[in-house]
């Protein structure tokens, strides 16, 4: 077999964010694994994959809330998902994650996480989760330059989740995620002396199949993203020079858990209009968002059409 290549096309004109790619399979029925690239890899855990597993898809907005958090920040890069199933109720996950965002942010990460779940009867299971996270250039996906940068951190995880089938159309989910972190200051920052960091995320939600119609389902959703609960940072200010070169500066111990916390209430109602066409419609209503005491509340409607070719 022949191939030609067109010698002006290069990947690196290309803007790969744009593509995505994912492969899945198993060798057996015990073994599958999963490859991805540019692909949302944190469904893959946490109580959506349980649900996923009975068969249940869902459409929650806050779907990183009730899977694995801190399992990277960004939906580029390269991820794996390794599954093993040891017997009928027992599941284990190894998933990797690796993103390289240097060239446009300065921004590079590492994930790696390891999840066991285990069904408890007919109706419900229970999974625990262990994770790493290693970021250069930021701390929780955030600006790799500036004043307030850093120069890498480190996020230890873990996490506990859970469903359970009140019957064959309605299922309760809930999962809970905390990390602490350790942070490498970087030189040139005006941020100095970090404490370790407390952050935590959870959510409870559920989910109600055929409820009108045999294609439908309607969802419902309480969570909190993640939020720092702890620690602190030097804050340095520059404020005067002498003639000798000498600098001056203010230091202030600053809080780093916010005043706020966000809440988040959502709902959405999905249905078949034809046999390759499916609506989706979606609430959602945020007190403190982004965790800002003194923000107003938010609210968001919106309504997509997917159809398959």
């Amino acid at each position: 077999m022949q191939a030609e290549i067109d010698p002006f096309f290069r990947l690196d004109d290309r803007d790969m964010s744009e593509y995505s790619l994912s492969i899945y399979g198993g060798t057996n029925k015990s073994v599958g694994y999963e490859f991805g690239f540019n692909t949302n890899s944190q469904r893959d855990f946490g109580a959506l994959a349980s649900l996923s597993k009975d068969a249940v898809s869902t459409s929650f907005l806050s779907g990183k809330t009730f899977s694995a958090p801190y399992f990277g920040f960004s939906e580029t890069g390269f991820s794996g998902k390794l599954n093993l199933s040891t017997s009928k109720h027992l599941d284990f996950s190894f998933g990797l994650a690796t993103t390289d965002e240097e060239k446009d942010f300065g921004l590079r990460s590492n994930a790696a996480v390891l999840e066991g779940t285990y069904k408890v009867g007919e109706r419900a299971t229970i999974g625990l989760q262990a994770g790493q996270l290693s970021e250069s250039g930021s701390l929780f996906g955030g600006s790799s330059g500036g004043a307030f940068s850093v120069d890498s951190s480190d996020s230890l995880s873990v996490g506990v989740s859970g469903t359970y089938r009140l019957n064959d159309r309605i299922t309760l989910i809930g999962n809970y995620s905390e990390a602490r972190t350790r942070v490498a200051q970087r030189d040139n920052s005006l941020l100095h002396d970090f404490s370790d960091i407390r952050s935590n995320a959870y959510g409870v939600g559920m989910v109600i199949d055929t409820p009108f119609t045999r294609r439908d389902q309607v969802g419902f959703a309480f969570s909190q993203p993640l939020r720092v609960t702890q620690g602190h940072v030097n804050l340095e200010v520059p404020y005067a020079r002498d003639f000798e070169g000498n600098i001056y500066k203010n230091s202030e111990i600053v809080d780093l858990a916010p005043d706020g916390r966000e809440r988040t209430f959502e709902a959405y109602y999905k249905f078949n209009l034809h046999k390759d066409t499916d609506v989706f419609t979606y609430l959602m209503h945020q007190q403190q968002p982004a965790h800002d005491n003194t923000a107003d509340d938010a609210a968001t409607v919106f309504m997509t059409l997917r159809h398959r070719f």
